[in-house]
C-alpha cells in the first residue's frame, strides 16, 4: 500500500530538516576546530624554541617551529573551504525546505551579491575615482 502524498512530503520535509540541523552542526565543530588552529598559532608565536609538539589526535609530533605554522595554515585553509561549502549548501536546502513548507522563496535574499563601487557610482564618477 502507498502511503498518501502529504505523508511522502512531511518525510521529505523531516529528512531536509535533519540534513540542516547537521550541517549546522558541523559548521560549529569546524569553528570550534578553527578557533582551536587560532589559539595554537598564537601560542607559536610566543614560542621560544625551534621546534614544537603538536598533537595530532592521539598522536604528538615533534615538528619545526615553521613547519608547524605552516600546518596550522593548511589547516585552516581547508576548514575555512569545507566551512563556505557547507554555508552554500545550506542556504539551498533552507530555501528548498521553506518552499516544502510553503513559505516564501527564500533565494532571493540568501543568494545576494555585495554592491561593485560601479552599481553605486554614475560612470563619469567612476573614471574619475578610478
Amino acid at each position: 500500500m502507498q502511503q498518501p502524498s502529504y505523508k511522502k512530503q512531511i518525510a521529505e520535509i523531516e529528512v531536509l530538516g535533519e540534513d540542516i540541523l547537521t550541517d549546522k552542526q558541523q559548521l560549529i565543530d569546524f569553528d570550534r576546530k578553527r578557533n582551536s588552529n587560532r589559539q595554537g598559532a598564537r601560542e607559536l608565536e610566543s614560542y621560544k624554541e625551534e621546534t614544537v609538539w603538536i598533537n595530532s589526535g592521539s598522536l604528538f609530533i615533534k615538528f619545526p617551529k615553521s613547519e608547524a605554522k605552516q600546518l596550522i595554515a593548511n589547516d585552516q585553509k581547508a576548514i575555512d573551504e569545507e566551512m563556505t561549502k557547507l554555508r552554500d549548501g545550506l542556504k539551498v536546502k533552507a530555501s528548498k525546505l521553506a518552499k516544502m513548507e510553503g513559505g516564501p522563496d527564500l533565494a532571493q535574499s540568501f543568494f545576494l551579491k555585495p554592491s561593485e563601487p560601479a552599481d553605486l557610482f554614475p560612470t563619469s564618477i567612476t573614471h574619475i575615482l578610478g
